[in-house]
């Protein structure tokens, strides 16, 4: 997928009995080109030879990603947003602005596919949207301006989860400080599973952000 001079490669397999013979890297080439966006991304799993031919290609592990999950549970977190429900059309413009600034790239396709399948919420300070986040068949993106507002996003998520009796989980960057913070404090449970972000630049304020789940792409 292709956003905004941001080109997300989101599922590359060959088959066992068929690596090693070059094909994987004719695919690559031609899947994932060099010279046609101004940064590439790749969330690759932990299998050494498919790092080997991603680090050749000329990406990067930036950070690692891990799953932080729990049966929800009601937690009170004061603040002062104010949170609605998201209205992509009404306000598509401020997502847009918030993504620029923290992922570095528009994506708003993306956002309007995912608002039909997630419930989407906009959290505001001082009637400035400064944060967003979706909640439902699997959770995120989320994404806030000021990390330390995570604690009390994901505070609303957990609790609309332990509202329908479910489990409440975030794909989170290992470099998200406040996120993390809470879900340690809160006794989250680690999956074993861990992605790698791979970048050819880095970019973006990935403390300020938690990933789609499952994490297909960024």
């Amino acid at each position: 997928m292709e956003h905004d001079g941001v080109m997300d490669l989101t599922e590359f397999f060959v088959l066992p009995n068929q690596q090693s013979g070059r094909i994987g890297r004719e695919l690559l080439a031609r899947a994932f080109p060099n010279a046609t966006a101004r940064y590439r991304v790749i969330v690759a799993t932990l299998d050494e030879r498919a790092i080997y031919r991603y680090l050749n290609g000329g990406l990067y592990g930036r950070f690692p990603i891990k799953y932080f999950s729990r049966k929800a549970e009601k937690v009170d977190i004061k603040t002062d947003l104010h949170i609605e429900r998201m209205r992509p059309d009404a306000h598509l413009q401020d997502i847009n602005r918030i993504d620029q600034q923290v992922i570095g790239h528009v994506r708003g396709t993306i956002h309007r596919w995912v608002a039909t399948t997630r419930e989407g919420y906009i959290y505001k300070r001082g009637g400035d949207i400064v944060g967003y986040g979706y909640v439902g068949d699997g959770n995120g993106p989320f994404a806030v301006l000021d990390e330390n507002d995570l604690p009390a996003v994901l505070a609303h998520a957990e609790n609309l989860l332990a509202e329908r009796d479910e489990e409440f989980g975030a794909e989170t960057p290992l470099i998200n400080r406040k996120a993390i913070q809470y879900f340690t404090e809160r006794k989250y449970q680690l999956d074993s599973f861990t992605a790698l972000f791979m970048s050819n630049e880095p970019f973006g304020k990935f403390e300020n952000y938690l990933c789609f789940s499952p994490i297909f792409f960024m």
